[in-house]
């Protein structure tokens, strides 16, 4: 391998690190930026689900619209679309335009996340995707450490967003001009070649797909309730929500890294989707302590504190599987299809602030709870009976 494809995995790495940090730096105020902005509840919930909606629905057909104009264009195409998206979010002042806004950076991360996701498995550090995944991970974690951080240095929630904007641009060029173009070769024209990779129903049949773009999905509905519903739920019962949502954010991403220690040593002696159930279990138990929080800040965090080690085990999972599951010539259709993940990231907002508005963040809490234990169910019925999928 040459210096350059040697160095990819870095970059991979260092890149989900610095495009983390800057999302989770407007997510740190963008729910509440647009409460300010006068947007209800519910117009929030959906435009910001939209995104999701988007992002998943999109990437079944998206990434093989990018994929001839070669990896590096298609994730600079799509990171420009995102910081683009960003910089009409900061000026939407009308519900329509606020969901334009939301819907470009959903279709950009249809173009550039399952090709990205397929270059980490193609470019893992010492030839292991799982450890690969794994990092991305802990990128995510150290972006929502360092995103709420890096909020707090602007005196205004919306020149965040642009910064937002302005950051994801500048790394969509950066990543254009350093990223391998050994990329496109052979690997990538034997996959367009492939009949039995162009055609969709192929994988669309694949039990073992299905059911863990179910699971991830349910995974990512109630881990959207954290990131989106929870600063609303804050809202209602403190008097400043942007301090104690960004104190729990940081929590959140702090614990996320220190527990990914403990999440390696544990995947040596079982398998990932057991590990996943695991973490579905302690998603559930962490939502029962939310609905007795109210508006006591330790139980907030103690809870943050259990959410967070389910999401240690859980969240990482399906990505991993799905790399399992998939040959290398059909890395980007596993994780094309596999984004309909997404669409708990669009069901999760919209239904959570419908239910947080109707029925309350109790109700929401019991809800979240039932739905993530029938989602173990999944992970535990990936592979049964396979012992060659033990980690």
């Amino acid at each position: 391998m040459s210096k350059k494809l040697s160095f990819t995995p870095y970059l991979l790495i260092s890149g989900s690190v610095l495009s983390n940090t800057v999302l989770f730096m407007s997510l740190a105020v963008l729910t509440l930026f647009l409460v300010e902005t006068g947007f209800t509840n519910k117009q929030i919930g959906f435009s910001v689900g939209l995104m999701a909606l988007a992002a998943s629905t999109l990437a079944l057909v998206s990434w093989r619209i990018a994929r001839p104009l070669g990896n590096r264009f298609a994730i600079f195409l799509g990171m420009a679309l995102c910081s683009f998206g960003y910089f009409a979010l900061a000026n939407s002042s009308t519900f329509w335009s606020l969901i334009a806004s939301c819907f470009t950076i959903g279709f950009g991360k249809s173009i550039f996340e399952p090709i990205l996701k397929a270059s980490m498995s193609r470019y893992p550090l010492a030839g292991k995707p799982e450890l690969m995944f794994r990092m991305r991970y802990l990128s995510i974690c150290a972006g929502a450490f360092l995103g709420p951080l890096a909020a707090m240095a602007f005196a205004e929630k919306r020149a965040v967003i642009f910064s937002t904007s302005a950051i994801l641009i500048c790394y969509a060029v950066m990543f254009f001009m350093v990223f391998p173009s050994d990329d496109e070769s052979e690997n990538d024209k034997s996959e367009n070649k492939n009949p039995e990779f162009l055609e969709s129903h192929k994988f669309v049949r694949d039990r073992k797909l299905i059911i863990l773009t179910l699971a991830g999905g349910g995974v990512f509905l109630v881990f959207s309730l954290f990131e989106i519903i929870f600063p609303l739920v804050l809202n209602q019962n403190f008097k400043s929500a942007t301090p104690v949502f960004r104190t729990l954010l940081m929590t959140n991403a702090l614990l996320g890294l220190i527990l990914q220690y403990p999440a390696i040593i544990l995947s040596k002696k079982y398998s990932t989707e057991v590990l996943a159930a695991w973490g579905c279990y302690l998603f559930g138990t962490s939502f029962i302590v939310f609905a007795m929080a109210k508006s006591s800040w330790p139980t907030w965090i103690f809870a943050t504190f259990i959410f967070t080690c389910g999401e240690a085990l859980a969240l990482p999972a399906s990505d991993i599987l799905i790399d399992k599951i998939s040959s290398d010539k059909q890395k980007a259709a596993y994780f094309g299809f596999g984004e309909l993940r997404q669409l708990g990231f669009f069901v999760g907002p919209f239904a959570g602030a419908f239910i947080l508005d109707e029925l309350g963040s109790t109700i929401l809490c019991v809800i979240s709870t039932i739905i993530i234990a029938l989602v173990s169910i999944f992970f535990l019925n990936v592979f049964p009976k396979k012992k060659e999928f033990l980690s």
